[in-house]
């Protein structure tokens, strides 16, 4: 800070930045196949490239980096962080897994129309019942999990985790004060691992699109 011609100067340590509480998929390890990883490495990498340009990250690098550079150790917030981040990877990289067919569209046009039709239908409900069907136009971020969990891509815990984090990051009911750490903790670990799985299966997918 300079002022009237005296210049003051305040040394301080550098801040060593944290890194996250979830591990990464993939440990640095000699055990590990490294052609798989390298087959993976390159899928993502070729993925990137495509997306990236000189000002912005690309869109996959762009859902994972809250995740990936989070110095938070407030459990809470991870709980709120991760569910949001796996239901972004699949709109961005499973956007085309689960998507209603035209008939059931045709559907619910038609039961739209039933619905004006009643004038017995209180207007405050016609609005509220029109408003959600909506979304049912497109696929949900549960619709492709229960997709990938028939298929046996994810597990039925990890798809528990994922709904019970995400159904109390949407109505904020995860109590700071009140909440079962251990439980919370575990739920955490599940998604994060789920996050990772589905950020490998894409990337098998590009893999084996591209042999």
């Amino acid at each position: 800070m300079e002022s009237a011609g005296r210049c003051e100067v305040t040394l301080a340590p550098p801040v060593a930045a944290r890194g996250s509480l979830m591990s990464s998929p993939v440990p640095a390890h000699p055990g590990y196949g490294a052609t798989s990883f390298w087959a993976l490495f390159t899928a993502f990498l070729h993925r990137v490239m495509h997306d990236a340009d000189s000002e912005h990250y690309s869109p996959l690098f762009a859902q994972l980096r809250p995740v990936i550079y989070s110095e938070t150790r407030e459990l809470v917030v991870l709980a709120l962080l991760l569910p949001v981040c796996v239901e972004g990877i699949l709109n961005l990289e499973f956007a085309d897994l689960a998507q209603p067919t035209d008939a059931f569209k045709h559907a619910i046009e038609d039961a739209k129309t039933i619905l004006k039709s009643r004038d017995s239908i209180d207007p405050r409900i016609l609005l509220r019942l029109l408003g959600a069907s909506g979304p049912m136009k497109s696929a949900r971020a549960g619709d492709r999990l229960k997709l990938l969990m028939e298929r046996g891509a994810i597990t039925e815990s990890m798809f528990a985790a994922w709904q019970s984090l995400r159904n109390a990051s949407t109505h904020a009911s995860i109590n700071p004060q009140s909440h079962d750490t251990q439980k919370l903790w575990s739920q955490c670990n599940t998604v994060a691992t789920l996050l990772n799985l589905l950020v490998i299966i894409d990337r098998v997918r590009r893999v084996e699109d591209h042999t």
